[in-house]
């Protein structure tokens, strides 16, 4: 069952006064209960790629499909259900966890109460940071961080089906050397996503 179709996505930057492509007319198909990964080497468009499908940057051409509907026109109303990991951390030193979680659930639509407090303990606990919940961003390890930034990426609202049921991961390379929790986390939560 076909959840993104990409059709022509095509990205260009203008450089020193030249056209510059960075995404050349990209087609691709993400399914459902699977895992899709774009490789390539820096500066191949992976990220310019994510950044168009997120609404961070608008293509030049092309299209992206969600379960049939326009992805780019549709963004607002797909935001509970899609969960982004961006290559830099975006965190707030002076925030803790549990803040950060807290406003990012918020943000996808979940309202603060205990059930909202209990959700985000598990995610918490399945990483390892229950611990860290009251630390702050600039008390956590580089790790540390990177499992926060993930969680972040898996928020949802429970009342809307609880996991974003699309989510966007832009690792370096050296980051994908997930640790076994990490990669559990990610396995367990893409089964409950559909």
């Amino acid at each position: 069952f076909q959840c993104l179709l990409v059709t022509k996505l095509t990205k260009s930057f203008t450089v020193d006064g030249a056209t510059v492509p960075a995404v050349k007319s990209c087609d691709y198909t993400m399914y459902r209960d699977e895992i899709f990964v774009l490789l390539g080497h820096n500066g191949a468009g992976k990220t310019t790629t994510i950044n168009c499908l997120t609404g961070l940057m608008t293509q030049d051409s092309g299209e992206a499909n969600f379960y049939g509907k326009s992805f780019t026109e549709q963004l607002m109303n797909y935001r509970h259900e899609v969960g982004v990991c961006p290559q830099q951390n975006v965190l707030w030193s002076d925030l803790t966890v549990a803040e950060h979680l807290s406003i990012f659930s918020g943000v996808k639509g979940a309202s603060a109460n205990a059930a909202q407090d209990k959700y985000i303990d598990s995610f918490l606990l399945e990483l390892g940071l229950l611990s860290k919940k009251n630390s702050t961003a600039s008390q956590l390890s580089g790790g540390q961080k990177r499992k926060l930034q993930l969680a972040i990426a898996f928020l949802g609202n429970p009342k809307v089906g609880c996991f974003p049921c699309f989510q966007i991961f832009d690792f370096t390379f050296k980051s994908v050397h997930a640790t076994t929790n990490e990669k559990n986390f990610i396995t367990k939560k893409k089964r409950l996503c559909f």
